[in-house]
């Protein structure tokens, strides 16, 4: 079955693009930013999976076969780490809206690329700089709403509820997929997941 993407998939190109150098050396690198996300893999990711399996075999074992139960739980923790990412995606972008709304940009340009190129000259510096404090904020507005959507999300699927141990190893692994696609993409250039399917169509 097929897990999260490894390191070598999140836009390895942009490490021979954008590796080196970053505007605040408190950011991390590209290459830095690859080490946390297979850090991620080897340690939440892992926990996780599997305390999720032992669950499932333990609750499921006479109704799903074992290769079942092992697909879902791999595609429950890549469906989480995918909402992560978009959910990040969407603030980042709506800190780029509200400046752009303030400082009237529609004005200046009818391009939502110019637009975006425009505000990203001036303000990724501070962006950046701070994505520590952006990112709290994020925390504390955001976070809460993606562990309830996994959690409903995997009461649905699985027709079981989180122990409290479950519960617990979701939300750290949510929040480090969620600290991830922060600083993602905060770099230059951005940097995405890839496959974007759990089981991506063959052309």
């Amino acid at each position: 079955p097929q897990s999260i993407p490894s390191a070598g998939d999140v836009n390895a190109q942009a490490l021979q693009r954008g590796g080196g150098m970053q505007i605040d050396s408190s950011f991390l690198t590209v290459k830095e930013v690859l080490t946390e996300y297979q850090s991620l893999r080897d340690q939440e990711y892992h926990n996780l999976l599997c305390d999720m399996k032992k669950t499932l075999k333990e609750m499921k074992s006479k109704s799903w076969h074992k290769l079942y139960i092992n697909m879902t739980c791999h595609q429950f923790l890549w469906d989480m780490l995918m909402l992560s990412y978009k959910s990040v995606k969407k603030y980042a972008d709506s800190i780029y809206n509200q400046i752009g709304a303030i400082l009237c940009i529609e004005k200046v340009t009818n391009s939502k690329e110019e637009q975006r190129s425009k505000l990203n000259y001036v303000f990724h510096f501070y962006i950046q700089e701070n994505h520590k404090v952006l990112f709290d904020v994020f925390k504390f507005r955001d976070m809460d709403k993606i562990v309830d959507k996994s959690k409903t999300l995997y009461n649905k699927r699985t027709q079981c509820h989180f122990g409290a141990d479950t519960y617990i190893l979701m939300s750290r692994y949510i929040q480090k997929c969620c600290n991830i696609a922060w600083l993602m993409l905060l770099q230059r250039p951005k940097l995405s997941l890839y496959p974007k399917e759990f089981k991506p169509a063959l052309k």
